[in-house]
C-alpha cells in the first residue's frame, strides 16, 4: 500500500510540473493519507518560487534618488518611519563650539546635529562623517579613518 502511495505521488508529482500553483494545492489536498498530504505540501513548497513571484517591486528596489534623499532629510527625527534608514553620510559645512565644550556641527544638507556625551572629536569643514543609530534611540557619529564615535542629537 505505502508503494502504491509513493508511485501515485509520483505520478502526481510530474503532471503537476505543467498545472498552476492553485491546481497543485488542490491536488495535494485530495490525498487522504495525512503524511502523504503533508509530503506533498512539504514538496510544493520546497520549490524555487517561479520568475514573476521573483521580481522585486519598485518600492524594494531601485528607490528613486528622491525617496532616498527624503529618508536623509528625515534622519534622527525623534519619531522614525518604518523604512528609515540605519546610517547616514553627510559632509560638514559649520561647526560651532557650545559654552560647554560640546560641538554643533551643520552639514551641507541643512540638518544640525549637537554632540550630546562627553570628550572632545576633532572635525574640520568638508570632512565626511557618518550617523548612524545606536542604542535606545541615539545616534553615533563618526569617520571612517577613525574607531572612535561621539553620541549626537539632531537639533534642526
Amino acid at each position: 500500500m505505502r508503494y502504491g502511495w509513493s508511485i501515485l505521488a509520483s505520478i502526481l508529482f510530474s503532471t503537476q510540473s505543467l498545472a498552476g500553483v492553485e491546481q497543485e494545492l488542490q491536488q495535494c489536498a485530495t490525498i487522504n493519507d495525512k503524511l502523504e498530504r503533508l509530503i506533498c505540501y512539504d514538496k510544493l513548497a520546497a520549490r524555487p518560487s517561479t520568475a514573476v513571484n521573483s521580481v522585486p517591486s519598485a518600492d524594494t528596489f531601485g528607490q528613486s534618488k528622491s525617496k532616498v534623499e527624503a529618508q536623509k532629510d528625515d534622519f534622527g527625527q525623534t519619531k522614525p518611519k518604518k523604512d528609515a534608514l540605519e546610517r547616514v553620510e553627510l559632509t560638514i559645512k559649520k561647526i560651532k563650539k557650545h559654552p560647554y565644550g560640546n560641538l554643533i556641527i551643520t552639514f551641507e544638507n541643512g540638518q544640525v546635529w549637537k554632540q550630546t556625551s562627553v570628550g572632545k572629536y576633532r572635525l574640520k569643514v568638508g570632512n565626511k562623517v557618518f550617523i548612524k543609530k545606536g542604542a535606545l534611540g541615539s545616534f553615533l557619529l563618526g569617520t571612517a579613518d577613525r574607531n572612535t564615535t561621539i553620541r549626537v542629537k539632531r537639533t534642526k
